[in-house]
């Protein structure tokens, strides 16, 4: 790989972590907010919920009052959620949109082509209004919704069932903080997709026909075994970058009558790597498969959809028919 290509990747990832995390921040004081509104509503009913005795009929908890009032709230304070999540995601798209169209073309040259041009301005506006749609029509507010009365509803189980409130207090806050898990693996996701969506467009316009998959293997943060099992294969256009949620793996263009960029392949890396380094990206159990030679690293790719798109995602020992090792060689110690 050239200096000037490992250059532009590096520059790229850190720019990506850096939006991502004031992504992720502003969602977790929102949801953080949320998260104390619910548990004050819920703290403040407690007496109604142990009137119910030890065991709680759903019948009878939806004709009560109390119940009533914090589901009303609770629609509130989702919508709010919802609405202020959804302005944060298309903010990060348009943001996005545009560092991907930029990123794409220092590929391009770091890869060998000369003076690579921007994407028009109609291909730019109709990829903004792409990705509008798209945040617009994901079931948001349903999804909050749902996650949130299961949350609430458990904790007035555990208030009928007279449990400490130190205890009602921690599961609910554990049931709530789905809404951020939820919120956080759509910023990511939704993130990752207006870059890659930018990426290929000036690919395309280029002419690019395939793109090589570049994991960060030279960084003392190792990627995941997925993403190295992926490093350095070459896909058509018509195939897109499908990385995991969170996943900073970047397409590289391959051009024409030129040499892939990534010369070493994931696999040959990882093959030549330390068991230390190699335990630290499988885990013990998978590194002493692979070193028994029981698992090979392409079985590791699984593909699922998230939100209606496809995307990988690294595969389990169970999913693979394996069995967890406990201790002896190759367990990491």
């Amino acid at each position: 790989m050239s200096e000037p290509l490992d250059g532009v990747m590096q520059t790229t990832r850190c720019w990506q972590r850096e939006r991502e995390e004031r992504v992720l921040a502003q969602l977790r004081t929102r949801c953080a907010r949320f998260s104390q509104q619910m548990l004050r509503q819920v703290t403040q009913q407690r007496a109604a919920f142990r009137v119910g005795g030890s065991g709680v009929d759903l019948a009878w908890l939806a004709e009560q009052q109390a119940w009533q009032q914090i589901l009303r709230s609770m629609q509130m304070q989702v919508r709010y959620v919802a609405q202020h999540s959804t302005s944060r995601l298309h903010e990060q798209s348009q943001v996005v949109l545009r560092r991907g169209e930029r990123d794409a073309r220092a590929l391009l040259r770091a890869v060998g082509m000369r003076r690579p041009h921007a994407l028009a301005h109609g291909v730019m506006v109709t990829m903004h209004q792409e990705q509008a749609r798209r945040i617009v029509g994901m079931p948001l507010t349903e999804r909050l919704y749902d996650v949130t009365q299961q949350a609430l509803l458990a904790a007035v189980l555990q208030i009928a069932l007279q449990e400490p409130d130190a205890v009602i207090e921690v599961g609910l806050q554990n049931g709530l903080g789905k809404v951020r898990n939820y919120l956080h693996m759509l910023a990511r996701e939704t993130g990752g997709h207006a870059y890659r969506s930018a990426s290929a467009a000036v690919f395309r316009q280029h002419g690019v026909t395939h793109w090589q998959w570049a994991a960060d293997v030279a960084r003392a943060i190792s990627p995941c075994g997925l993403c190295i099992a992926l490093h350095g294969r070459i896909f058509p256009m018509e195939t897109a970058l499908a990385g995991h949620p969170g996943c900073h793996c970047l397409a590289v263009p391959v051009l024409e009558l030129a040499a892939p960029p990534i010369a070493t392949n994931g696999i040959a890396w990882f093959a030549a790597q330390e068991e230390a380094v190699q335990c630290r990206i499988l885990g013990p159990s998978k590194q002493a498969h692979y070193a028994a030679g029981t698992l090979h690293l392409p079985d590791l790719i699984g593909e699922v959809e998230v939100e209606g798109c496809p995307t990988h995602r690294e595969r389990t020992l169970n999913e693979l028919g394996l069995e967890r090792v406990r201790g002896g060689k190759g367990s990491c110690d």
